[in-house]
């Protein structure tokens, strides 16, 4: 940059200034012009703005008129104000390089400078072209602007803003993200991102929930990686992680922040060291003999689409027994995130009607058996309906019973802690609760209407299936002072028969006296009893998740 040279000052029509083609600042704060535009009617022009001659003084075409170095605010608070003359400094010799460096300079220390616009900015000086071949700005010289060598990682972070998606760089501009989240997101592959985007948009992240989410999505534990990372251009041209800095083990930077050294930090080059580590082990294969195998229930459209691998139940294992359809299969898909499972080779049959590998086989074609499953699968969604039902119907029971919300709140901060993760999760973005910290939470629940926790409770619910220790509806049924199995016999229209035990405390048909109605209820349900040592293994089991439950009630 030129050193300072004081120009004489003059006045020029306000309608002969106009804006440089080179700002590119595009948010201004009104609150601010409008408050500036006061003092100037007042006032005047205390400072003047500096311009240039319009088209620069670097062969673009002249125009009459004069183009804003900085100063734009006041300019557009003059015009407000409704000035028709205006004080300038007119520097005749700027290059237009030199106007862009200034620009920018003085747009990346505003105080209320935008953010992403300050990144850009910080960008662009990057870019600049090299005088003598010296780059006139570096992050060093660039931090030394902003205020000394501290500001160095400042730099760094917002220009690693600029590698996110457009879609969440437009919604930090309207203030959907912070600065903070498009920091932590923007190092992930552009479909991470965006799903990150859709589930902040459900219910909006903290930073702290940010990086959860970014350590259970994107992040890769590289003591289970399949590939041997000590390997460089296992893709073309791309280094061992042994010697990348996005691996934690190398740079002390992601060290600190993730607190180990097996992670790696860049999701898609590891899925694409993976997948060529795949490819190898494949092409030792003849094409005839290879199938590729997805031993996991799991669905990737991006493994599907690239191997068409077989599921489960298309394969049967074929160690140490040969037949005309046993092929060598490669594990593309693994079971419970076991990465080091992926490229792994198996042997297996994939004649479903081998009498080798199925010697217990009916024979029945692969229709019957689609039938059967078909069938199987309707059972099963039927007796969950009913499940679901008889929770609703105890759960229906508990909302007429509770009046004060404080009962049921309690209930349900207690129910957050013993239902399915899962579950919970689909129900905090529904009920827009964040789990963490615990006051937040409970804030959260504090917040919720007399109908929205009756509903709430009825999703806790009907969460998992009847056949657990203990479901979550008949412990708050149980606290209540309500029998949940006298409920679910009432929905579902049993009548006591010989033997069979009727509502607690009364007696059966062959005159027995009941002892324990949800036994009964569950002996309808699965058509056995349980054995004594299990029942008092279950009985101990519920004693357990409700001592908590009844000291939160009787607070």
């Amino acid at each position: 940059m030129p050193d300072f040279v004081a120009l004489p000052t003059q006045v020029v029509p306000i309608g002969r200034i106009v804006r440089s083609p080179f700002n590119t600042r595009k948010t201004f704060d009104d609150a601010y012009i409008k408050e500036l535009s006061v003092s100037i009617s007042e006032h005047g022009v205390l400072q003047p703005i500096k311009v240039v001659p319009a088209g620069g003084n670097s062969g673009r075409p002249k125009t009459d008129g004069f183009e804003i170095v900085f100063g734009e605010c006041r300019w557009r608070a003059s015009k407000q104000a409704g000035l028709a003359m205006m004080p300038v400094m007119v520097d005749e010799k700027i290059t237009d390089v030199e106007i862009q460096e200034q620009i920018l300079i003085e747009n990346i220390t505003r105080k209320d400078v935008d953010p992403i616009e300050q990144a850009e900015g910080f960008r662009k000086l990057l870019a600049m072209p090299a005088v003598n071949g010296v780059k006139p700005h570096t992050v060093d010289s660039i931090a030394q602007t902003l205020g000394g060598p501290s500001k160095r990682n400042f730099v760094y972070n917002s220009l690693a803003m600029l590698k996110a998606a457009p879609e969440l760089i437009e919604a930090a501009k309207e203030g959907i993200l912070t600065p903070s989240h498009l920091e932590r997101v923007a190092r992930l592959p552009q479909r991470l991102q965006k799903d990150f985007l859709n589930d902040h948009r459900d219910s909006p992240f903290t930073i702290l929930e940010t990086k959860d989410w970014i350590a259970e999505n994107a992040f890769k534990d590289m003591r289970n990686c399949p590939f041997d990372r000590t390997v460089a251009n296992l893709v073309k041209d791309v280094q061992a992680c042994s010697a990348c800095p996005k691996f934690s083990a190398v740079n002390s930077e992601i060290r600190a922040e993730v607190g180990n050294d097996h992670t790696c930090t860049d999701p898609s080059c590891y899925m694409d060291k993976t997948f060529a580590h795949i490819d190898l082990v494949a092409s030792k294969i003849p094409k005839a003999q290879l199938v590729f195998l997805n031993d996991s229930y799991r669905h990737d459209d991006e493994v599907m689409k690239k191997y068409k691998p077989r599921g489960k139940g298309d394969y049967t294992p074929a160690y140490g027994k040969e037949c005309p359809s046993r092929r060598m299969g490669v594990i593309v898909m693994a079971e419970g995130g076991k990465d080091d499972h992926l490229g792994k080779l198996r042997p297996v049959c994939i004649d479903a009607s081998c009498k080798i590998h199925h010697p217990g086989d009916t024979g029945a074609a692969p229709a019957e058996r689609q039938e059967s499953w078909k069938k199987k699968q309707a059972e099963d969604e039927k007796r969950r309906k009913e499940e679901r039902k008889d929770k609703a119907a105890i759960v229906d029971a508990i909302a007429a019973k509770v009046t004060p919300d404080m009962v049921l709140r309690s209930l349900l901060f207690q129910a957050i802690e013993v239902i399915d993760f899962t579950d919970w999760q689909e129900m905090r973005k529904t009920f827009k609760i964040r789990d963490y910290p615990i006051e937040k939470r409970w804030e959260d629940l504090s917040g919720l209407t007399s109908k929205q926790l009756q509903q709430m409770a009825r999703s806790c619910a009907i969460q998992g299936n009847l056949d657990h220790a203990k479901p979550f509806a008949n412990l708050l049924a149980e606290e209540l002072k309500l029998d949940p199995a006298a409920i679910i016999a009432k929905r579902r229209g049993l009548l006591p028969v010989a033997g069979d035990p009727p509502a607690k405390g009364g007696k059966a048909a062959d005159g027995k006296v009941q002892t324990s109605v949800t036994k009964a209820v569950e002996v309808k349900r699965v058509g056995k009893k349980l054995p004594k040592a299990a029942a008092g293994k279950k009985a101990k089991a519920v004693k357990k998740a409700r001592k908590p439950l009844k000291k939160k009630a009787a607070k």
